[in-house]
């Protein structure tokens, strides 16, 4: 199951898109694309854990 909504997943795809294309070094390409889901997927732990209904 994804953790992360598909609106943010969309923002993550663009935002690693852009920065392949504005930056040209492959170590720092890594870097920022690392650092943009790092803040995104600590955003979104907690969101999953809620408990099913006893239906």
């Amino acid at each position: 199951m994804n953790t992360i909504p598909a609106s943010t997943r969309k923002h993550i795809r663009n935002e690693k898109a852009r920065i392949r294309r504005q930056v040209l070094d492959l170590d720092q390409q890594k870097k920022l694309i690392g650092e943009l889901t790092q803040k995104y997927s600590n955003r979104n732990e907690g969101i999953r854990n809620l408990q099913p209904s006893a239906k």
